[in-house]
């Protein structure tokens, strides 16, 4: 994209999603300045764009990962709920996602923490002064070795751009 054909507002304070600092880091230089300028002049349409398959799974992994039934019912609503102006394409993408969670079955282990659904405010992180914004899907808590412990699960959804072992 070049620098005229750039919308005239941006957004004012450096920041990255989680998911897009992760690409950055395998990114070669263009693949950077692109991740770089879709951040700074984000589009609406793509950051809803997984909403409903993320909140099928957020629940199925709160919920202890053991009823599937949560996955199958998530896709009927998907399907049931699409309204007139839902894109079909959109709609059979969000039941691919939750289809291939289901087949492939990953076995998530969280050493001992329990899972609960975090779809709620972000957090920020703030690296040589730009923000790095961190919205969880799942968030972990317990106590290890005597020890109260957390931590976070962020889901990352891609057909295109799949992350290298040390981005993930």
């Amino acid at each position: 994209m070049a620098s005229q054909d750039l919308p005239d507002e941006g957004l004012e304070e450096p920041w990255f999603s989680l998911n897009a600092f992760m690409r950055y880091l395998s990114a070669n230089a263009s693949g950077r300045q692109a991740i770089t300028l879709q951040q700074k002049y984000p589009s609406r349409y793509q950051e809803v764009y997984y909403d409903a398959a993320a909140d099928v799974l957020r629940r199925f992994i709160a919920d202890g990962m053991g009823d599937s039934s949560i996955l199958e019912s998530g896709m009927a609503a998907i399907a049931e709920t699409a309204s007139e102006s839902d894109v079909p394409h959109h709609i059979r993408v969000n039941v691919e996602v939750i289809e291939a969670f289901r087949d492939r079955r990953p076995r998530l282990q969280f050493g001992g923490l329990a899972p609960s659904s975090a779809a709620g405010p972000q957090s920020s992180l703030f690296v040589a002064g730009v923000e790095l914004v961190i919205r969880p899907e799942i968030l972990l808590s317990g106590v290890v070795d005597v020890e109260a412990r957390g931590g976070a699960l962020k889901f990352y959804f891609s057909k295109g751009h799949s992350l290298t072992r040390s981005a993930a």
